[in-house]
């Protein structure tokens, strides 16, 4: 009787979806990454690498970012998992490899930019400065341990 589970070559998966990258067939790359994705039994390397990919498939710079976050995330929990002191030299060299990619990846998206992305940065930092104003006028010129210091002694005063 044969068996009705295969065995799923993820390296030759991998390399078909990097070779219609490289041809500009994003849509069929597209496609073979969310089939292979679909496999719980996909190896990390090839799941962060799947997610790299599909980050540089994407026109949308947002889908990109979610996905090269995705990607990003899962190395750093790899890196944990197998840190370079007690990894064994091939897992060493396979991180720094998916490293080299996540880099590259990440200074594209920064290259990149939405421009409204941009100014919502700019607009968060200008929230943060107008928050530490707030901050100042709440102590109103008084270190903040000298608010801390006489509440607590006006606790203190309370309680007895």
């Amino acid at each position: 009787m044969a068996s009705t589970t295969s065995i799923i070559d993820f390296g030759a998966r991998t390399r078909l979806i990097v070779t219609l990258f490289d041809e500009n067939r994003f849509e069929d790359c597209k496609r073979e990454i969310a089939t292979i994705l679909g496999y719980q039994e996909l190896p990390r390397y090839y799941r962060i690498k799947c997610h790299i990919v599909l980050a540089e498939c994407e026109d949308d710079w947002y889908a990109a970012e979610r996905e090269f976050q995705i990607a990003e995330n899962m190395w750093w929990n790899a890196r944990i998992m197998w840190p370079v002191g007690t990894a064994n030299e091939s897992t060493n060299w396979l991180l720094n490899k998916l490293r080299g990619m996540l880099d590259s990846l990440r200074a594209h998206l920064e290259e990149h930019r939405p421009l409204e992305h941009v100014e919502n940065e700019e607009e968060s930092e200008e929230n943060a400065m107008q928050s530490a104003e707030d901050d100042e006028e709440m102590f109103a010129g008084t270190a903040e341990s000298e608010l801390v210091e006489e509440e607590q002694s006006q606790d203190k005063e309370e309680s007895e």
